[in-house]
């Protein structure tokens, strides 16, 4: 259940911001805002699963390291084992929704645009 619930979100997502990027246009039937729109939806989810990516990796750690509270005598490499054996229990977190979607949207809107 929630790998499905991944996916629906990631479809709403992109599905919400292409109807918010139409209906602000106003123009509900010109082929064009529909492929911006659906190129913006699809590309903002595939940008944010590529950060989802990077942060499970530990990209970030080094920004939350100086205001996180530490033990005395802790160092960097004791906080970044301790934040891998975390990510370990945590498992992986569920990106590939995102991306498949994202892309399957970006698709789409090429496709739009170059059939118009």
């Amino acid at each position: 259940m929630k790998r499905f619930k991944a996916w629906i979100l990631s479809f709403s997502w992109c599905l919400l911001i292409t109807l918010v990027y139409v209906g602000l246009r106003s123009g509900w039937n010109i082929v064009g805002f529909w492929s911006d729109g659906a190129f913006i939806g699809g590309f903002s989810l595939v940008c944010f699963a590529l950060l989802v990516l990077l942060s499970s990796k530990g990209a970030f750690d080094i920004f939350a390291y100086p205001f996180k509270k530490h033990n005395a005598g802790d160092s960097f490499y004791d906080y970044m084992k301790r934040k891998e054996e975390n990510r370990k229990k945590a498992g992986i977190p569920s990106f590939l929704p995102m991306i498949i979607i994202g892309l399957l949207f970006v698709a789409v809107s090429a496709i739009i645009l170059i059939f118009r």
